[in-house]
């Protein structure tokens, strides 16, 4: 059966004014996660996809080691330029994150801005594997999801949730109970240790 590409390809048909964020929001929630995570100066972070790196730049400001994915080669682009007029290292490159070749011995991989579950669920549990198999051991994904039902009424807020609360749902996820069915909405940003993640497989 032949899919329709516009169907199954729809994020690329999506205005790309309509990916971008509030630069003050961005700002701040790179604060959050640097101050909630407790991060240092030196950590590697892999953050996919990175867009125009509004996540990235500032944590590289605070001493992160950055490097980021986006299948927007404008995106990549303004994501290159923006370190280079700061002179921060940082490596930006234009790819699929559902076929590309992720950098390894990363400490945390970013998955922002509601930026998973595009793919059908052996294509969505590929990516969360090769996440998985970027970072080092120990290292840790944060992803920020949205609960759709939530958005889609209006009712959408934004929560955050502690390591263990969200290591605990990983691990209750990974034994077959949806995200849903526990409660996690309506917009959560989930921290869940790979190592534990990897344990529970």
């Amino acid at each position: 059966m032949i899919q329709n590409t516009a169907l199954t390809e729809w994020f690329r048909h999506v205005p790309e004014d309509k990916w971008l964020r509030d630069p003050a929001a961005s700002q701040n929630d790179a604060q959050a996660i640097w101050d909630k995570l407790g991060l240092k100066p030196g950590i590697r972070i892999f953050e996919c996809p990175c867009g125009k790196a509004d996540i990235g730049f500032p944590l590289a400001r605070m001493g992160a080691i950055m490097s980021g994915m986006d299948f927007n080669p404008h995106f990549v682009a303004a994501a290159r330029n923006k370190f280079y007029r700061a002179d921060l290292p940082g490596t930006f490159t234009n790819d699929d994150m559902r076929h590309a070749v992720f950098p390894h011995n990363q400490d945390l991989v970013i998955n922002w801005a509601s930026s998973f579950g595009y793919f059908s669920d052996e294509g969505n549990k590929d990516l969360l594997e090769r996440f998985a198999e970027s970072l080092k051991s120990g290292g840790e994904l944060l992803i920020e999801v949205a609960n759709p039902k939530l958005v889609m009424s209006g009712r959408a807020t934004r929560r955050e949730q502690s390591r263990m609360d969200v290591a605990a749902r990983g691990r209750a996820s990974s034994k077959g109970l949806s995200m849903s069915s526990m409660g996690i909405s309506p917009m959560v940003s989930m921290v869940l240790s790979m190592s534990e993640a990897r344990a529970s497989r």
